[in-house]
């Protein structure tokens, strides 16, 4: 039987993490009384942008993590990881608009299978593209920097100060 490297057990430790805690987000703003600094976090409504920090926070918080461990040793971790989060994301945006747009509805069981494919799907990016040196050139690694971070403002801004386009509208 082959044994799984390290590589491999962080990224199933990460797919993990983010599954779970992923759920508890989207829960934990209505069980702490909607507590305002609790939103930042966590899903305040059923948006889709709501829903990505779904994804977004667990990975951010396992990668902070996992980036004082090993992470300090691999150039292109930040753009990797970044890039990973964004095609989650991506997935999750685009299967849910098209879905519904067919179908014309949302379905529950529908959206839970999608956010943890999208989990799935990020972890493999992940790992696929940990164990290459791509995403590290001199250019890229300030720029994902920039790129995350202004990610992770936008998340909490517009928690409070939603635009008003589709993908920040509950539609419930």
């Amino acid at each position: 039987m082959k044994k799984f490297s390290t590589l491999q057990k962080t990224h199933l430790a990460g797919f993990l993490f983010t599954s779970i805690a992923g759920v508890l987000l989207h829960f934990l703003y209505d069980w702490s009384g909607q507590n305002k600094i609790v939103a930042a976090f966590s899903a305040t409504n059923e948006s889709t942008w709501e829903h990505l920090k779904l994804l977004w926070v667990p990975l951010v918080l396992f990668s902070v993590f996992e980036f004082f461990i090993r992470g300090k040793k691999q150039k292109n971790f930040l753009c990797v990881r970044y890039l990973a989060a964004l095609t989650g994301m991506t997935i999750i945006t685009v299967v849910f608009y098209t879905y519904t747009g067919i179908l014309g509805k949302s379905f529950d069981v529908v959206n839970i299978l999608l956010f943890f494919s999208a989990a799935a799907a990020t972890w493999f990016f992940s790992y696929k593209y940990m164990q290459t040196d791509r995403f590290s050139s001199p250019f890229t690694i300030p720029v994902c920097r920039v790129l995350a971070a202004l990610t992770a403002v936008c998340f909490v801004v517009w928690t409070y100060s939603p635009p008003s386009f589709g993908i920040f509208i509950s539609p419930v």
